[in-house]
């Protein structure tokens, strides 16, 4: 249980990254739109936004990362178990 619960909080904090990865790319495009209309100088908001929506992305990629190393033990427990009990009941067949 505490495996599923630790794979669950990753996906939960990757998919949280990725959407405010995504609010920080509509956050820029908006200023984009706005510092083009007005002709205000924005460059360094949109630097730090495309930075912060950059650094979401890798810090979802990395949490994703991790959790599909936590399935894939948690399946390897899985099959280890399944192959333990699998001969046990073949010897006792016998």
């Amino acid at each position: 249980i505490r495996l599923i619960y630790r794979r669950a909080s990753y996906l939960r904090r990757a998919l949280l990254f990725l959407t405010l990865s995504a609010a920080s790319s509509g956050l820029l495009v908006a200023v984009n739109v706005f510092s083009h209309f007005t002709g205000a100088n924005l460059v360094a908001f949109s630097t730090i936004c495309l930075v912060v929506a950059l650094l979401l992305i890798v810090m979802s990629a990395a949490c994703f990362s991790y959790e599909i190393g936590l399935s894939l033990h948690a399946l390897d427990m899985a099959v280890t178990h399944l192959l333990r009990d699998y001969r046990r009941a073949k010897g006792d067949a016998s």
